[in-house]
C-alpha cells in the first residue's frame, strides 16, 4: 500500500494517514516479542524486492524506507509511558 505523506493546511498529518502509521507500528510491534536485538521490522506480505524495505512501495534513491514506514518504526521503538 502505497501512500504519499502529505499534510493538510495545518501541517499536520491527515487522520487517515495517522491512522495507517498507527496500523503499520502496531503490526512492527508484534514482531518486536523479546529484549536483544530488533528484527528487520516489515509488513506481512511485503515483497521485499526494491523499494522500501518494510512495505515495498517506491521510494527516493537512497532511502531505505518509505516516510510512512520511518514513522511506523520510530512509534513501535517508542516505549509506552
Amino acid at each position: 500500500m502505497a501512500l504519499r505523506v502529505r499534510a493538510r493546511g495545518d501541517g499536520k498529518p491527515s487522520p487517515a494517514l495517522t491512522q495507517e502509521i498507527v496500523r503499520r507500528a502496531a503490526l512492527f510491534r508484534l514482531r518486536i516479542t523479546e529484549p536483544g536485538p530488533v528484527p528487520l521490522l516489515v509488513l506481512p506480505g511485503c515483497p521485499g524486492q526494491g523499494g522500501c524495505i518494510s512495505c515495498g512501495c517506491e521510494i527516493a534513491a537512497g532511502h531505505l524506507r518509505c516516510e510512512v514506514c520511518t514513522q511506523a518504526v520510530h512509534l513501535a521503538l517508542t516505549p509506552a509511558p
